[in-house]
């Protein structure tokens, strides 16, 4: 398929960057990163990475994503305390059954580097103040965890101040963790010393950028959530319980766990039981930490009360987490091997009979390479208007399967001299059409095509543009373009360069 929202913003914005980068030098794509600042440094980077490595293909970022699910599956790895790496490696590998690590390959969003970044981070710093290491290197380790939770902080800065509540909330944790297993580590001076290690790696990374970035962050934050401007664009029905009834056993749910919350959620109390009955305090507070961060971190979103189920990858995989660490203490049970055998048995069997996921991806044939409108659309405008003496200007009034960010991407890897726009956010027609007036070619959808996003109120006015665009003189109708699902009508201005 075609490079789709909100994907392709991060290719369109690497591209541009890897364009500075070599033709202008490092110092030129740091001045573009201080000037106009990415909204993911990390997915720009990535993008760009990947680019310069593979080539400009629209499947080349995703290849990043691997990386963050090793991060991901090494993490769950070093927290379960086995010595048998037969029965951990077991433990670990039934995370890639549930769909948490597809969702995370299948898009190119900050959302799955995030949650990883910050579920490495706040599992870390339980696990050092539960087996805490030695002397020096325990404030090395704690300056190395911060990094982690930097790191968390640049991949999506707009979700910071969340993010931030949920490191606070994990070192305080592991502080009162320290303070009640470790009489040694009660002292005044060590807490502060610690609290100094981990804030500065955290610093390091998301220091300079919020330096540099606070006005578009807080901006961002300010027009998405609570009156904002397109806050209602986003808002969940019900309020906070029934955002978080959604995020724990809805649509949200099903994307990451499939059919396989429910007995993942069985052994994680079985785990727990058995913890506490065999008094394994240090373990017990470890596994029960971090399920009680996911807690936290579900009450934030649901608190938030925005729909967007990628929000949810967050407290979905620091859940995960703690679910395998406590599998991985039953383990150490005597024929220990039994009960883990019994855990990786049933999540097989579950996960065989279910068979693939269902309605977690959508495959829209307009938008498919072969049948793209998007494609067929940039490619009938370039024979319209050949001269490239300056970019083509289109105007589309919806978005969806067909959009104008995929018209922008193929536009620019096939050098069309396209540069195509829409308001999608924008709710009066009116202003809709004030836009379109200044472009050379407008877009305008059958009203009935099936592959518009529900979310955006604005594809509802389709009837009503393509009435008064067809009554406008300074317009003419060109072409349409009829796909499985739905058809584009394209006007060119009348006046427009040939």
């Amino acid at each position: 398929m075609d490079p789709a929202y909100d994907d392709v913003g991060y290719f369109l914005d690497a591209l541009n960057r890897l364009n500075i980068f070599q033709t202008s030098g490092i110092r030129a794509l740091c001045d573009s990163l201080v000037q106009a600042p990415p909204h993911s440094l990390y997915s720009t980077l990535a993008a760009m990475a990947t680019f310069d490595l593979f080539g400009v293909h629209d499947w080349a970022p995703y290849i990043s994503n691997g990386f963050v699910l090793f991060i991901f599956l090494l993490v769950a790895a070093y927290s379960i305390d086995l010595p048998d790496g037969i029965t951990k490696s077991a433990i670990v590998l039934t995370l890639l059954m549930l769909q948490l690590p597809f969702q995370g390959i299948l898009q190119f969003r900050p959302d799955f580097p995030l949650a990883v970044f910050t579920a490495a981070c706040v599992a870390l710093l339980l696990k050092e103040a539960c087996w805490p290491s030695p002397g020096r290197s325990g404030l090395y380790r704690q300056f190395a965890i911060g990094l982690l939770g930097s790191c968390a902080l640049a991949t999506k800065p707009p979700f910071s101040p969340l993010t931030i509540v949920l490191l606070a909330s994990a070192f305080g944790m592991a502080e009162i963790f320290r303070f009640a297993l470790n009489r040694e580590d009660r002292a005044l001076v060590p807490i502060i010393w610690r609290c100094f290690a981990f804030w500065a790696g955290v610093a390091l990374l998301a220091g300079p950028l919020f330096c540099l970035t606070w006005r578009e962050v807080t901006g961002y934050i300010a027009v998405n959530t609570g009156t904002g401007q397109e806050a209602s664009l986003w808002k969940a029905s019900g309020g906070f319980m029934g955002s978080l009834t959604s995020r724990v056993r809805g649509w949200p749910a099903y994307l990451s766990f499939g059919p396989l919350e429910a007995p993942l959620t069985l052994w994680l109390g079985i785990g727990l039981v058995a913890q506490l009955y065999l008094r394994r305090w240090r373990s017990l507070l470890f596994s029960g930490g971090i399920l009680l961060l996911a807690g936290v971190s579900l009450l934030l979103i649901a608190a938030v009360g925005m729909t967007d189920p990628n929000f949810s990858l967050g407290w979905e995989a620091i859940f995960a987490l703690a679910a395998v660490i406590s599998v991985g203490e039953l383990g150490k049970l005597p024929r220990g091997e039994i009960a883990v055998g019994c855990y990786v048995a049933m999540m097989a069997f579950i996960f065989y009979k279910a068979g693939p996921p269902h309605q977690v991806w959508e495959v829209i044939e307009d938008a498919s390479k072969g049948h793209s409108l998007n494609q067929a659309v940039v490619t009938s405008i370039s024979e319209l208007a050949p001269s490239k003496s300056r970019p083509k200007e289109v105007f589309l009034t919806f978005t969806g399967g067909v959009n104008a960010g995929s018209q922008n991407w193929l536009s620019t890897v096939q050098h069309l001299g396209i540069q195509a726009d829409d308001r999608h956010r924008t709710k009066n027609p009116e202003e809709v059409l004030k836009q379109a007036a200044g472009a050379d070619f407008v877009e305008v959808a059958d009203p009935a095509s099936n592959w518009f996003a529900s979310w955006v109120p604005i594809n509802q006015s389709q009837a009503f543009f393509l009435e008064r665009m067809r009554a406008d003189d300074s317009f003419e109708e060109v072409r349409s373009f009829t796909g499985a699902g739905g058809t584009v009508y394209l006007f060119r201005r009348r006046t427009a360069p040939q």
